[in-house]
């Protein structure tokens, strides 16, 4: 038997055998009545299914879509493809939407999937934010000059995620959840959604396309001065009304040498 390996090099091993990866385990595994690959597979398998159950749980409608068998082999794809990186699995699952679109066969047969798999991980990932009510009101942008609103930056309620699909996900998702018949949905009206954890659960918002972009583009922490003005002006009153804003805050800026009016 070889030199027993640090702890660290044990576990990047042990990592690498779970995902069907070269290993060398088998010169420090001692074995009786099993092999160490046998050993090894029962540990495999455990894992291998413990994070399907927790795909499942993520994408219950894109399995119900898929079928049960057919979920089965696309969650096993994505975990050998998608190491779970953490001991903590609760929010492991990211990417299955572009493990859907890797598999052509699966896309050409219901292209709708890729966009529901990317619903279900905003869903998640919304439910996992807390509940946030706060609300932004239009008149507080009127307590700075106007000269000053370029370097104002909205703030995003902190739960919020954005959608956009050629398809009708949202009614789908619905469907599926509340067990009305799928067919009635009429799968080629697109959607433009916000997605807002509220204390009382998650909200569906429809968006206008201006609205979305301006919502992306400030939580990506960009101010209005860097805005296009017309997303500003299309979109900034939409998303007051549907209160997707929670704070604002003025970016400092030298104006020595602008002329604010008097």
């Amino acid at each position: 038997m070889s030199q027993p390996p640090s702890l660290r090099e044990l576990q990047r091993q042990f990592a690498r055998s779970q995902h069907y990866q070269s290993h060398q385990l088998n010169d420090w595994i001692q074995s009786q009545s099993f092999s160490a690959d046998d050993k090894l597979q029962l540990y495999r398998n455990n894992y291998i299914i413990s994070l399907q159950d927790v795909l499942a749980a993520t994408y219950p409608c894109t399995q119900a879509l898929i079928g049960e068998a057919g979920f089965a082999s696309v969650g096993r794809h994505h975990i050998l493809h998608h190491p779970l990186q953490v001991g903590d699995v609760s929010d492991y699952g990211e990417g299955m939407a572009a493990t859907i679109a890797s598999l052509p066969n699966l896309v050409e047969q219901a292209p709708y999937l890729v966009d529901m798999a990317t619903l279900e991980w905003k869903i998640d990932c919304c439910n996992r934010s807390s509940p946030h009510d706060a609300r932004l009101h239009q008149r507080a942008m009127h307590r700075f000059a106007q000269w000053q609103w370029p370097d104002i930056q909205l703030h995003p309620n902190r739960s919020i995620q954005t959608l956009v699909s050629e398809f009708a996900v949202v009614d789908l998702w619905q469907a599926i959840r509340e067990q009305t018949p799928v067919e009635q949905v009429n799968l080629a009206q697109g959607q433009s959604v916000a997605l807002l954890h509220r204390q009382d659960g998650i909200h569906f918002l429809p968006l206008s396309n201006p609205a979305r972009l301006l919502i992306e583009a400030c939580q990506r922490g960009t101010s209005l001065g860097n805005i296009d003005a017309a997303l500003c002006l299309d979109g900034l009153a939409e998303c007051m009304k549907l209160g997707l804003f929670s704070d604002l805050t003025l970016q400092y800026k030298d104006h020595s040498h602008a002329n604010p009016p008097s």
